[in-house]
């Protein structure tokens, strides 16, 4: 399953491109723990990944928005 209760309260923050730490604060989520989910994300293609400067930025892509609003069945 890719898209379980964290996974999903993943998706549903990312309104705004946020790194790891960001994430974690936000969801309480120890940041090792974060990042699989967010591995799992990118490989579904449902968050794309991008660095700035240091650090990387997650975002949900136009899948990751369509699974967010129920348009993907």
């Amino acid at each position: 399953m890719v898209l379980g209760r964290s996974r999903a309260a993943i998706l549903a923050q990312l309104d705004l491109p946020m790194s790891t730490t960001q994430l974690a604060c936000q969801l309480n989520l120890a940041a090792p723990t974060l990042s699989v989910h967010l591995k799992a994300l990118h490989g579904a293609g449902i968050v794309s990944a991008g660095r700035d400067g240091r650090s990387v930025l997650y975002q949900r892509t136009p899948l990751g928005d369509s699974l967010l609003n129920g348009a993907v069945g």
